[in-house]
């Protein structure tokens, strides 16, 4: 009886992690990948409207973060670098603040030195749009607009995200 109660339990247990890790996103491929970004527009810090579909023609790397997410801020460094490293370059890598107030963000970045773009989804709308369930995560979307990768994790490294960014940029040029 104990063996068959133990033995029910740890099917059980694999079962709801399977279905957790698929409804998440972890066991099976990504379901946005090669698909079309969905478009937004979304203010800046600045006060500056950003539209998605105004950016075709350039590669964007869009990434969905909170001041409050400790893995975000972990990796929020390394972003900076990328984008100092590679402003000058045609590429688009905005950070996409999920439901926290400008000043917040704001002080957040003076409090860090971080200058790379950020919008702010207020209602969380945006994140919505793009299935976002998890913080950090990332979208590589190329110059056509569609998807190429999705990072649902944080980075460890600015090499991490310069490899990834390999699959929509060519950064030898």
């Amino acid at each position: 009886m104990v063996k068959v109660s133990l033995r029910l339990i740890v099917l059980g247990a694999i079962a709801i992690g399977l279905i957790l890790a698929t409804s998440l996103g972890v066991a099976a491929a990504n379901p946005w990948v090669g698909k079309t970004a969905p478009d937004f527009s979304l203010q800046t810090l600045e006060g500056k409207t950003v539209t998605l579909n105004e950016l075709k023609g350039k590669p964007v790397l869009l990434n969905f973060w909170a001041c409050r997410c400790p893995h975000c801020q972990a990796e929020m460094s390394y972003f900076q670098e990328v984008y100092t490293e590679l402003k000058d370059k045609e590429l688009e890598i905005i950070g996409v603040n999920i439901k926290e107030s400008a000043q917040e963000v704001s002080a957040y970045m003076d409090q860090n030195g971080y200058s790379l773009p950020v919008c702010l989804d207020t209602d969380g709308a945006v994140a919505d749009s793009y299935g976002v369930r998890l913080l950090p995560s990332t979208y590589f979307i190329d110059k056509d607009g569609v998807i190429q990768e999705v990072v649902i994790a944080p980075f460890e490294s600015k090499d991490d995200i310069i490899n990834k960014l390999s699959k929509i940029i060519d950064l030898n040029s």
